[in-house]
């Protein structure tokens, strides 16, 4: 009687096991098909600071961004100059606004990825960003441990061609309209601009 007992434990323990194992086998083979094809993969999650506090409008700190640019007094003089002419031909910084809006539907939209699948497949974020009265569709990933909003644009008349990427990170306040976002370049090695909440 003992004996068919512990058969009977023992069957069930394994079939538990075995179940259990088939889950993690059909979700590994999953995830590496969507891999091995680049696909997106929306991965929200409201603990990552940046994808729960990004969407609204912001508008550029004009002093905290001017500390942030500011070049060293010993900085070769036409290196320097030549850095103030190509920023004056911009945007003049008080008039600089972003606005990020949620579209988790942009994944769907979006083709695979290519140059950027070093980026990762996981997506915290996605929507439109709008920056001069253009909308661009945008996804919010992890590359080399900094979060990163990769942009699509237009290129050869295909809308969703060329893509564009900027490191950014949010200093969050207590009130949420006292939060700091900071936007920089590709690399760290850019300078970064700092927006306070309009919105």
């Amino acid at each position: 009687m003992l004996t068919w007992v512990l058969y009977l434990s023992c069957t069930r323990i394994n079939s538990f096991i075995m179940k259990k194992l088939l889950v993690i086998i059909l979700t590994c083979s999953c995830f590496c098909t969507n891999a091995q094809n680049n696909e997106l993969i929306y991965t929200y999650d409201k603990q990552n600071v940046v994808a729960s506090k990004l969407i609204g409008t912001w508008k550029i700190d004009v002093a905290l961004t001017t500390l942030l640019l500011k070049t060293d007094d010993k900085e070769n003089t036409d290196l320097r100059d030549k850095k103030q002419k190509k920023e004056k031909e911009k945007t003049p910084l008080e008039q600089l606004t972003i606005e990020f809006t949620k579209d988790t539907t942009v994944v769907g939209t979006l083709p695979p990825l290519e140059k950027n699948q070093e980026a990762g497949l996981a997506v915290y974020l996605s929507g439109y960003l709008t920056v001069k009265e253009k909308k661009y569709p945008f996804i919010l990933v992890e590359h080399r441990g900094n979060m990163q909003v990769v942009w699509y644009r237009e290129r050869d008349g295909n809308p969703l061609r060329d893509t564009e990427s900027f490191i950014v990170t949010i200093a969050a306040a207590k009130e949420k309209y006292n939060d700091l976002l900071f936007i920089g370049g590709d690399f760290n090695n850019q300078p970064f601009k700092a927006f306070k909440r309009e919105k």
